[in-house]
């Protein structure tokens, strides 16, 4: 079997592109081609069984997909964020335009399949294409391969960590009171300081250690959080289409989670015991504190969240690659 995967750069520095296009794209393709899946980047030119377009839909885009239809090779468009519901989020601005509606309409038209990193955006994609396919994210295990310590989980102050895009940061400013009250620090994971955040050597409004994100260095920095904090608001389409990556990262490595009711973090956290979701600020509080007196209880979300998981390691999910392509084809 051959597959173009259409991305929307040809860098193979993971600290330079988009987190989707690594998780979506590039982290599976050694896994499909230890089950003989040849796999091709941006070359038109190949004959292929399947092209994957990820983080592609433009009119650019819909031309080339076209093009390849008529040479019969299956299209699949792939979907990490839900371009159907015009959506707008705290820093970011709109992050779904009326523009980016219409080109991923038609581009979902137009393809054989589309394959969608949460079942919220499956349910928007099922209403122009039946051949939905829910692909969760996963977690390269070879790479994230260190295990949070239990014994940090009884260290005399218990840490939060949070991890991800600079602008996004600033949907923790809304909760910030709760960590300040119970006098537990933060440390922010991410490409550059957001500018509302400092400690110990900038002023700003709320202290939050920071590191930067680097690919390399990530599994090792994660492990210096002992919970993740992950308030998010969920008026907005945007995030309620979002995958379970940014937490499920933490998850597999034993690092419990407390969030916000994101569909997909439900379905991991949900019945699981490994971290609690929070409809309110007070179900933050209230939670938070819990753990504070009682460390075995982050014991115990630890293990629970290593084994939940193990499915979603990315040669799991690459099985589940490998069974869609046989559906389309």
């Amino acid at each position: 079997m051959k597959i173009i995967w259409f991305l929307p750069t040809t860098n193979t520095n993971y600290n330079k592109m988009s987190a989707s296009v690594w998780i979506r794209a590039l982290q599976i393709i050694p896994y499909l081609e230890k089950i003989k899946v040849k796999s091709y980047i941006n070359n038109e030119n190949v004959q292929a069984d399947l092209a994957i377009f990820v983080r592609r839909q433009d009119n650019t885009d819909y031309e080339l997909a076209k093009r390849l239809k008529k040479r019969n090779i299956k299209l699949i468009l792939d979907l990490c964020v839900n371009y159907f519901v015009e959506s707008s989020t705290p820093g970011m601005l709109k992050p779904v335009t009326k523009e980016h509606i219409n080109n991923c309409v038609r581009m979902t038209k137009l393809c054989d399949a589309v394959f969608c990193a949460s079942l919220n955006i499956k349910d928007s994609a099922k209403k122009f294409n039946k051949k939905s396919f829910y692909l969760p994210d996963s977690v390269d295990a070879k790479h994230f391969k260190y295990i949070k310590n239990e014994k940090d989980f009884l260290r005399k102050r218990i840490r939060a960590v949070w991890a991800g895009t600079t602008e996004k940061a600033n949907e923790l400013l809304e909760y910030m009171n709760i960590l300040d009250e119970l006098n537990i620090s933060l440390r922010i994971i991410s490409e550059k300081r957001p500018k509302n955040f400092g400690y110990p050597f900038f002023f700003s409004p709320h202290k939050a250690y920071f590191s930067k994100w680097k690919y390399k260095t990530f599994p090792k920095t994660m492990l210096k959080g002992d919970f993740v904090f992950a308030p998010r608001d969920i008026s907005e389409s945007y995030n309620r289409g979002h995958s379970f990556f940014k937490i499920g990262i933490f998850l597999s490595v034993g690092i419990p989670v407390i969030a916000s009711p994101i569909p997909s973090y439900k379905e991991l956290i949900f019945k699981n015991n490994c971290g609690r979701i929070c409809e309110t600020k007070n179900d933050f509080r209230k939670t938070i504190k819990s753990i504070c007196s009682n460390r075995q209880r982050l014991v115990s979300w630890s293990k629970s969240a290593q084994l939940i998981m193990k499915k979603y390691t990315t040669s799991e999910i690459s099985k589940k690659y490998i069974e869609s392509f046989k559906k389309i084809i």
